[in-house]
């Protein structure tokens, strides 16, 4: 089965790219999602071919040329992973997308780690999404394009500068005006691509938060934090850049949990979930190491649950051995699992997280990086007054507390200033027994 007819017009005029008539091949083996494609890129800027499987799209691909091959996940004979690994072989060129579901997570793994896909696009789709994806992948096709076509014409006008006779000066020099233009336009088309590169990665980090249980805004913060925190540590733009991708996508390896192991705090966890939660920074790595600008960004994933101690994983690397990008995202992912209680069953309140990464700094955190993130907190919070820390035993009827009262998850106990009574300490008292802990209680001096 192969037909074609002409689909999806756009304004040619915003790009050269756009002026051009591309070939698209969806392969899947249901008839009726080809005639929705089908249906969808209707008009005159893309000829539509189809195959009802693997096998047949690829005797499409030996007799057509073709741009972009659109294939299904799931399919009999040839799954997509196998198909599009032999696009990949045989003919590189062509832009490769799946449409694929949850259930094909292995399937999807193995199509970005082998056939080195576009993207993916999680089925059922939505038509504006799957026509963005279509548009960006024919668009970086049209760029790599151009940019082998600039890097002939430079190779051709080398030779003919090669050649030229000395004494041409002026030809000479009109001659290295045109290679400077050329070289400018080379320029330009790569940072294009390098552009549209990383606005792909933003488009993958944002679907990976698609997923039920991992907040978008959530991620946005820690990228946020990244950034600021790598900017004070006076982080190289290279390393700044690898580690706000890594805070992009160190969840990809968590798509394969359950929506209940997801929801779950830490604390909570039982042993053998444990274990599947600290598989979680190697399956990220293992699912982007397939992409060249993305293996250093991956190893900082691998690491970002190592601890300062060495009690870490999945290696057990400790101190400054422990690459400075993953302490970095450890500090940063934590600071906000903290405060949104996916590390412990409460959210805690700003005070209880700055005091618990000042306790944790050289055990599980890098106590420089800390120390740097709380002297920000303190230039934020607006000056104390003068206060002593005492014990609840301590505690006499008539003092005044300097500073607000928290328990350990958070909960705020007194306001700062509260006078306290024989009650209040007794109140103190019992919630520090519930609590089975110790709690550092800031009153203000005695006169």
């Amino acid at each position: 089965m192969n037909t074609s007819e002409n689909t999806a017009s756009m304004d040619s005029a915003a790009n050269p790219a756009e002026t051009r008539q591309y070939t698209i091949l969806f392969v899947d083996d249901e008839p009726n999602i080809l005639s929705s494609l089908r249906r969808l890129f209707r008009g005159n800027q893309y000829r539509v071919l189809i195959a009802g499987g693997g096998k047949e799209g690829l005797a499409v691909l030996k007799e057509e040329r073709v741009d972009l091959v659109v294939s299904d996940a799931r399919m009999p004979e040839m799954d997509g992973a196998t198909f599009l690994k032999e696009v990949l072989k045989s003919w590189p060129d062509v832009m490769r997308i799946m449409l694929t579901g949850y259930s094909d997570l292995t399937t999807t793994i193995s199509a970005i780690n082998e056939a080195k896909i576009y993207r993916y696009i999680s089925k059922p789709w939505e038509e504006n999404e799957l026509r963005l994806a279509v548009d960006g992948a024919l668009h970086q096709r049209y760029l790599e394009q151009e940019r082998e076509r600039l890097e002939r014409l430079t190779l051709k006008q080398n030779g003919e500068l090669a050649s030229l006779n000395a004494n041409l000066e002026r030809m000479v020099k009109a001659r290295t005006a045109e290679l400077q233009q050329t070289a400018d336009m080379l320029d330009a088309a790569y940072t294009e691509l390098k552009q549209g590169y990383e606005t792909t990665v933003r488009v993958f980090a944002s679907l990976i938060h698609l997923r039920k249980g991992l907040s978008a805004k959530s991620n946005l913060r820690v990228q946020q934090a990244c950034r600021n925190l790598g900017k004070l540590l006076n982080f190289s733009p290279v390393d700044l850049r690898d580690v706000e991708m890594a805070a992009s996508l160190y969840n990809v390896g968590k798509l394969a949990w359950s929506d209940e192991l997801i929801a779950k705090p830490l604390e909570i966890l039982s042993k053998l979930e444990l274990e599947e939660v600290q598989r979680y920074p190697v399956m990220s790595e293992t699912t982007l190491m397939a992409l060249e600008p993305l293996k250093d960004c991956a190893r900082l994933i691998r690491h970002h649950q190592e601890q300062y101690d060495g009690k870490g994983y999945p290696d057990g690397l400790a101190g400054k051995a422990i690459p400075a990008g993953s302490r970095l995202l450890k500090l940063c992912i934590d600071f906000e699992g903290l405060s949104t209680g996916q590390i412990f069953a409460r959210p805690m309140s700003p005070p209880v997280v700055r005091d618990y990464l000042e306790k944790q700094a050289g055990i599980i955190y890098d106590p420089d990086m800390v120390q740097r993130l709380l002297s920000v907190f303190r230039q934020q919070t607006p000056e104390e007054g003068p206060s002593r820390a005492i014990t609840s035993g301590q505690l006499l009827p008539g003092m005044v507390l300097a500073r607000d009262l928290y328990t350990p998850s958070g909960i705020l106990l007194l306001n700062q200033g509260k006078v306290l009574t024989p009650g209040f300490i007794e109140r103190i008292q019992g919630f520090e027994v519930a609590d089975r802990a110790h709690y550092t209680i800031h009153v203000k001096p005695t006169s």
